[in-house]
């Protein structure tokens, strides 16, 4: 064998070695971070289905009936309001929500 071919075979050991033991080390169901990581996996399910939750509210007011009725409505307030106001009012309405 070369000596580039034996180099290539101790480097690949070495890294198979230190590969099995960041396996070991990261994969013991002790380890603090694999609990944290269990722990942000259940909170982004929670957010998932919040988000699925407040999605199905929206869908379901876009489909209402006084949402269809007050189109008109909106309409002519964004066709009368200058578009300066609107932006203002916009900014507005996303600080007070946060």
């Amino acid at each position: 064998m070369t000596s580039n071919g034996l180099w290539l075979e101790r480097v690949s050991a070495l890294l198979a070695a230190k590969e099995e033991f960041l396996v070991d080390k990261y994969l013991d169901p002790r380890h603090p971070l694999l609990k944290e990581l269990e722990l942000k996996d259940l909170q982004l399910v929670g957010k998932d289905k919040e988000l699925a939750d407040k999605d199905r509210v929206l869908r379901a007011l876009y489909a209402s009936l006084s949402w269809r009725i007050t189109a008109p409505l909106r309409w002519l307030y964004d066709k009368m309001l200058p578009k300066s106001s609107k932006k203002a009012s916009r900014e507005t309405n996303a600080h007070t929500r946060t």
